[in-house]
């Protein structure tokens, strides 16, 4: 646009154009408000009139939006900024937040604190900026800790849980009125409860558990046959500690000798014929029937030293196969343990 339609105060295209009546020159009608004097030829006092046709071709002036770049005429530009601009800046009735006008639908759906949306777990609607609070405080679906099995469960299905579900629940029996864990209720019922129903092993009558120790005392029934550990006879049930520990021939004992187990009424043969021992001076092992002839052989074939006080046995090593007759005889191996085995021997101790 030509500049002759400018403002000489703010150099712009003309606001509502008025001109001066004196030297006819354009202002806009904000600029000379205030002016006394005409800023150009300085006439008092100063005078205006609406310039009409200026201000129709002003406004007939195709311009361009700051906003989105559309060609829209400058009569037409306020107008388009405030109601048809697709980028115009426009207030959220919900937030009150500045948002661009076609964008308003995404932030109303997406954004928006103040909108109402539905919780993903319940379907409660909620506004947005509160649905984490509720998710973690109110929501009937938000995942919380069995008391019993600390596993994560909804809020809503945790009575049924932990009455029906819950392998740790807690359960009361109908016979005792004790609280067990659900898991184990069957075992407790069938196995430890103390008011359960069993069985008397002499009249074959139903009891309480708790009171079958008083019941056996006095039951009358007959007694039970049981067959003996050892010796396989048949024995009353209520004597069998006292027969398998005292009385049973067969009960198994220590010999005193060897310390082998043995039968109680084959001790006597065992002592005769199995029985053995180890020899304190050849450490061999001979039975106890020969021990004493041996002790006597053993020590003929013996001697101590007088020095060391250790105890020297003659070596039986046969000389040859052929031969019965041994390497060195008990004097000769005495000898040779004075002269170099001794410890006490007189040129070992004057080396140390």
């Amino acid at each position: 646009m030509s500049d002759e339609f400018n403002c000489t105060i703010c150099l712009d295209v003309c606001c509502d154009a008025v001109a001066t009546n004196c030297c006819h020159q354009l202002y806009c009608s904000a600029c000379i408000l205030n002016c006394t004097s005409c800023p150009n030829c300085r006439h008092e006092p100063i005078s205006t009139y609406i310039s009409i046709p200026v201000r129709r071709i002003i406004g007939n002036q195709k311009v361009i939006c700051d906003l989105c770049s559309n060609d829209v005429t400058r009569y037409d530009l306020d107008r388009h900024n405030q109601t048809f601009c697709e980028k115009r800046i426009v207030k959220c009735i919900l937030c009150n937040n500045d948002v661009v006008w076609n964008a308003l639908n995404v932030h109303k759906e997406r954004t928006c604190p103040e909108n109402n949306i539905k919780c993903p777990d319940c379907d409660v609607t909620v506004k947005r900026n509160l649905l984490q609070r509720h998710q973690w405080s109110d929501c009937v679906k938000r995942l919380v800790t069995c008391h019993g099995c600390k596993n994560y469960i909804p809020l809503c299905d945790r009575p049924v849980h932990e009455q029906s579900l819950c392998p740790n629940r807690k359960t009361k029996c109908a016979l005792c009125q004790v609280f067990v864990n659900g898991m184990n209720l069957q075992t407790h019922v069938t196995e430890r409860c103390p008011k359960r129903n069993v069985t008397c092993n002499k009249c074959s009558g139903s009891v309480q558990a708790i009171q079958l120790r008083k019941h056996v005392r006095t039951c009358q029934g007959p007694e039970i046959k049981v067959n003996c550990r050892h010796c396989s006879m048949e024995i009353p049930e209520n004597d069998r500690a006292h027969h398998e520990d005292k009385t049973c021939p067969r009960r198994p004992v220590s010999c005193t000798s060897c310390g082998d187990t043995v039968p109680w009424e084959e001790q006597e043969e065992h002592s005769e014929q199995e029985c053995s021992v180890i020899c304190g001076i050849c450490y061999s092992i001979v039975p106890v029937v020969e021990y004493e002839e041996h002790t006597v052989e053993c020590m003929e074939e013996v001697s101590m030293c007088e020095q060391c006080s250790q105890v020297i046995q003659l070596d039986k090593l046969p000389f040859s196969k052929d031969s019965l007759c041994y390497r060195d005889t008990l004097d000769q191996q005495m000898a040779y343990h004075k002269d170099a085995m001794c410890s006490m021997r007189q040129g070992y101790r004057q080396q140390w």
